[in-house]
C-alpha cells in the first residue's frame, strides 16, 4: 500500500522491482538497504546506461531541476549505422523510397529517439540538397509513440542495414 511504501522509505529500505520481457529480465532498485542489493552486483543508471533491445536507457539530472528524468535513445553504434545507411541512400532514392526506408525503422518515438531521428533527417536532406534533389518531409519521422497491448504478440521487422546490429525493437 501507499503507507507501507512510505514507511519502508522512511526506514531506509530500498524498493526492488523485477521486470521481464520474454527471456530478458532487469532488477531495478531504489536507494536504501535490501537483501537483493547485498547479493547481486547492480549498476547505477545515473552512471552507466542500460543497453537493451537497441535502446540506451539512462537517468539524467539537469542542473536546474531538483528531479531527474529517464532518457531513452537509440544505442550509439546502431544510431551511427542507421545514420550512415540512410545518408548513403539519400542521393540515390526518390522521396517515396526514402519514406519507405524511414518507415522500416521500428524504434518508438521517445524524446531522445525523436531527436536522433531528426538529426538523421537533417543529414539526409543535406545530402539530398547537395545532389539537387527534393527534401524528405518531416512526416517521415514518427513523432508519437504507438499504443500497444501489454500482452499482445508483435512480429519483429527489420530494416536493410548492413551491419551486425539490428534496428528492430519491440513495439
Amino acid at each position: 500500500s501507499r503507507w507501507s511504501n512510505a514507511r519502508s522509505k522512511e526506514q531506509g529500505r530500498a524498493s526492488v522491482q523485477y521486470l521481464r520481457f520474454e527471456h530478458t529480465f532487469v532488477l531495478m532498485a531504489t536507494h536504501g538497504a535490501h537483501l537483493v542489493k547485498d547479493e547481486e552486483e547492480l549498476r547505477d543508471l545515473r552512471k552507466e546506461p542500460l543497453n537493451i533491445f537497441g535502446y540506451s536507457i539512462s537517468y539524467r539530472k539537469r542542473p536546474w531541476d531538483r528531479k531527474g528524468h529517464v532518457s531513452v535513445r537509440i544505442q550509439k553504434p546502431i544510431y551511427l549505422d542507421l545514420k550512415a545507411h540512410l545518408s548513403e541512400l539519400a542521393p540515390k532514392l526518390s522521396v517515396d523510397g526514402m519514406l519507405a526506408q524511414f518507415e522500416k525503422v521500428r524504434f518508438e518515438a521517445y524524446a531522445g529517439v525523436r531527436s536522433q531521428m531528426l538529426n538523421i533527417l537533417r543529414e539526409v536532406n543535406r545530402r539530398r540538397k547537395a545532389s539537387g534533389l527534393e527534401p524528405v518531409p518531416l512526416t517521415a519521422i514518427r513523432m508519437r509513440r504507438k499504443s500497444v497491448k501489454v500482452f499482445g504478440f508483435v512480429e519483429e521487422a527489420t530494416a536493410d542495414i548492413p551491419s551486425s546490429h539490428s534496428i528492430a525493437a519491440p513495439r
